[in-house]
């Protein structure tokens, strides 16, 4: 696409207080592109909501695997984004591997303390682009900041950290394919967030 573009300085009138005007001047040679370009603004966002959808899916079940285990009720207060969308986190819900544990303690979980936890389970979401977990479950707080008797576990903060990391990742991946690609293209499914 050829772009001419040109500036000048335009004096102010006779009498006028000092100063003036700096004017840019950018012409596109080939407006067909342009134009060609401004269609992709729908296609662009259809895609980009996609894979943020999918991004915040995939937070939240990690979320739930790195949430503190004992009887499950707090895990079940993280799910109602996922709940209205009809996504699976049953797995995450038992998934020990990555939570941390009090040593010695053994594990009282209970499909009835996880949906008390679901009624202690809201969210926020004023835009398609600003979704808020809301988990008021009483005693989370605690695990996550600590007490004096209690160290903080923090899980929350970590969830934060990865998503932030993670996102960046994924929407570079997706501008390089776009670009590779040279128009707009689908991007990659998130992924199962790792350890």
């Amino acid at each position: 696409m050829a772009v001419e573009s040109s500036s000048r300085f335009i004096p102010p009138p006779a009498g006028a207080p000092k100063g003036g005007t700096f004017r840019v001047d950018i012409q596109l040679q080939n407006l067909e592109l342009l134009q060609q370009w401004q269609g992709y603004e729908d296609e662009f966002r259809r895609h980009f909501q996609t894979l943020f959808d999918g991004f915040i899916f995939e937070t939240h079940k990690y979320l739930i695997r790195v949430t503190p285990i004992d009887t499950g009720q707090l895990r079940g207060g993280w799910t109602a984004w996922l709940d209205k969308h009809s996504v699976d986190y049953s797995r995450q819900l038992l998934d020990i591997s990555i939570a941390e544990k009090a040593p010695g303690r053994d594990y009282h979980f209970s499909p009835a303390a996880i949906e008390e936890g679901k009624t202690y389970a809201s969210f926020e979401a004023p835009h398609p682009l600003d979704v808020t977990i809301i988990n008021t479950v009483p005693y989370g707080i605690f695990l996550e900041v600590g007490t004096s008797k209690l160290p903080a576990r923090n899980f929350v903060e970590l969830t934060r950290y990865k998503a932030e990391s993670w996102m960046e990742r994924l929407f570079q991946a997706w501008l390089q394919k776009i670009s590779q690609a040279d128009r707009i293209v689908e991007p990659e499914a998130p992924e199962e967030i790792a350890a």
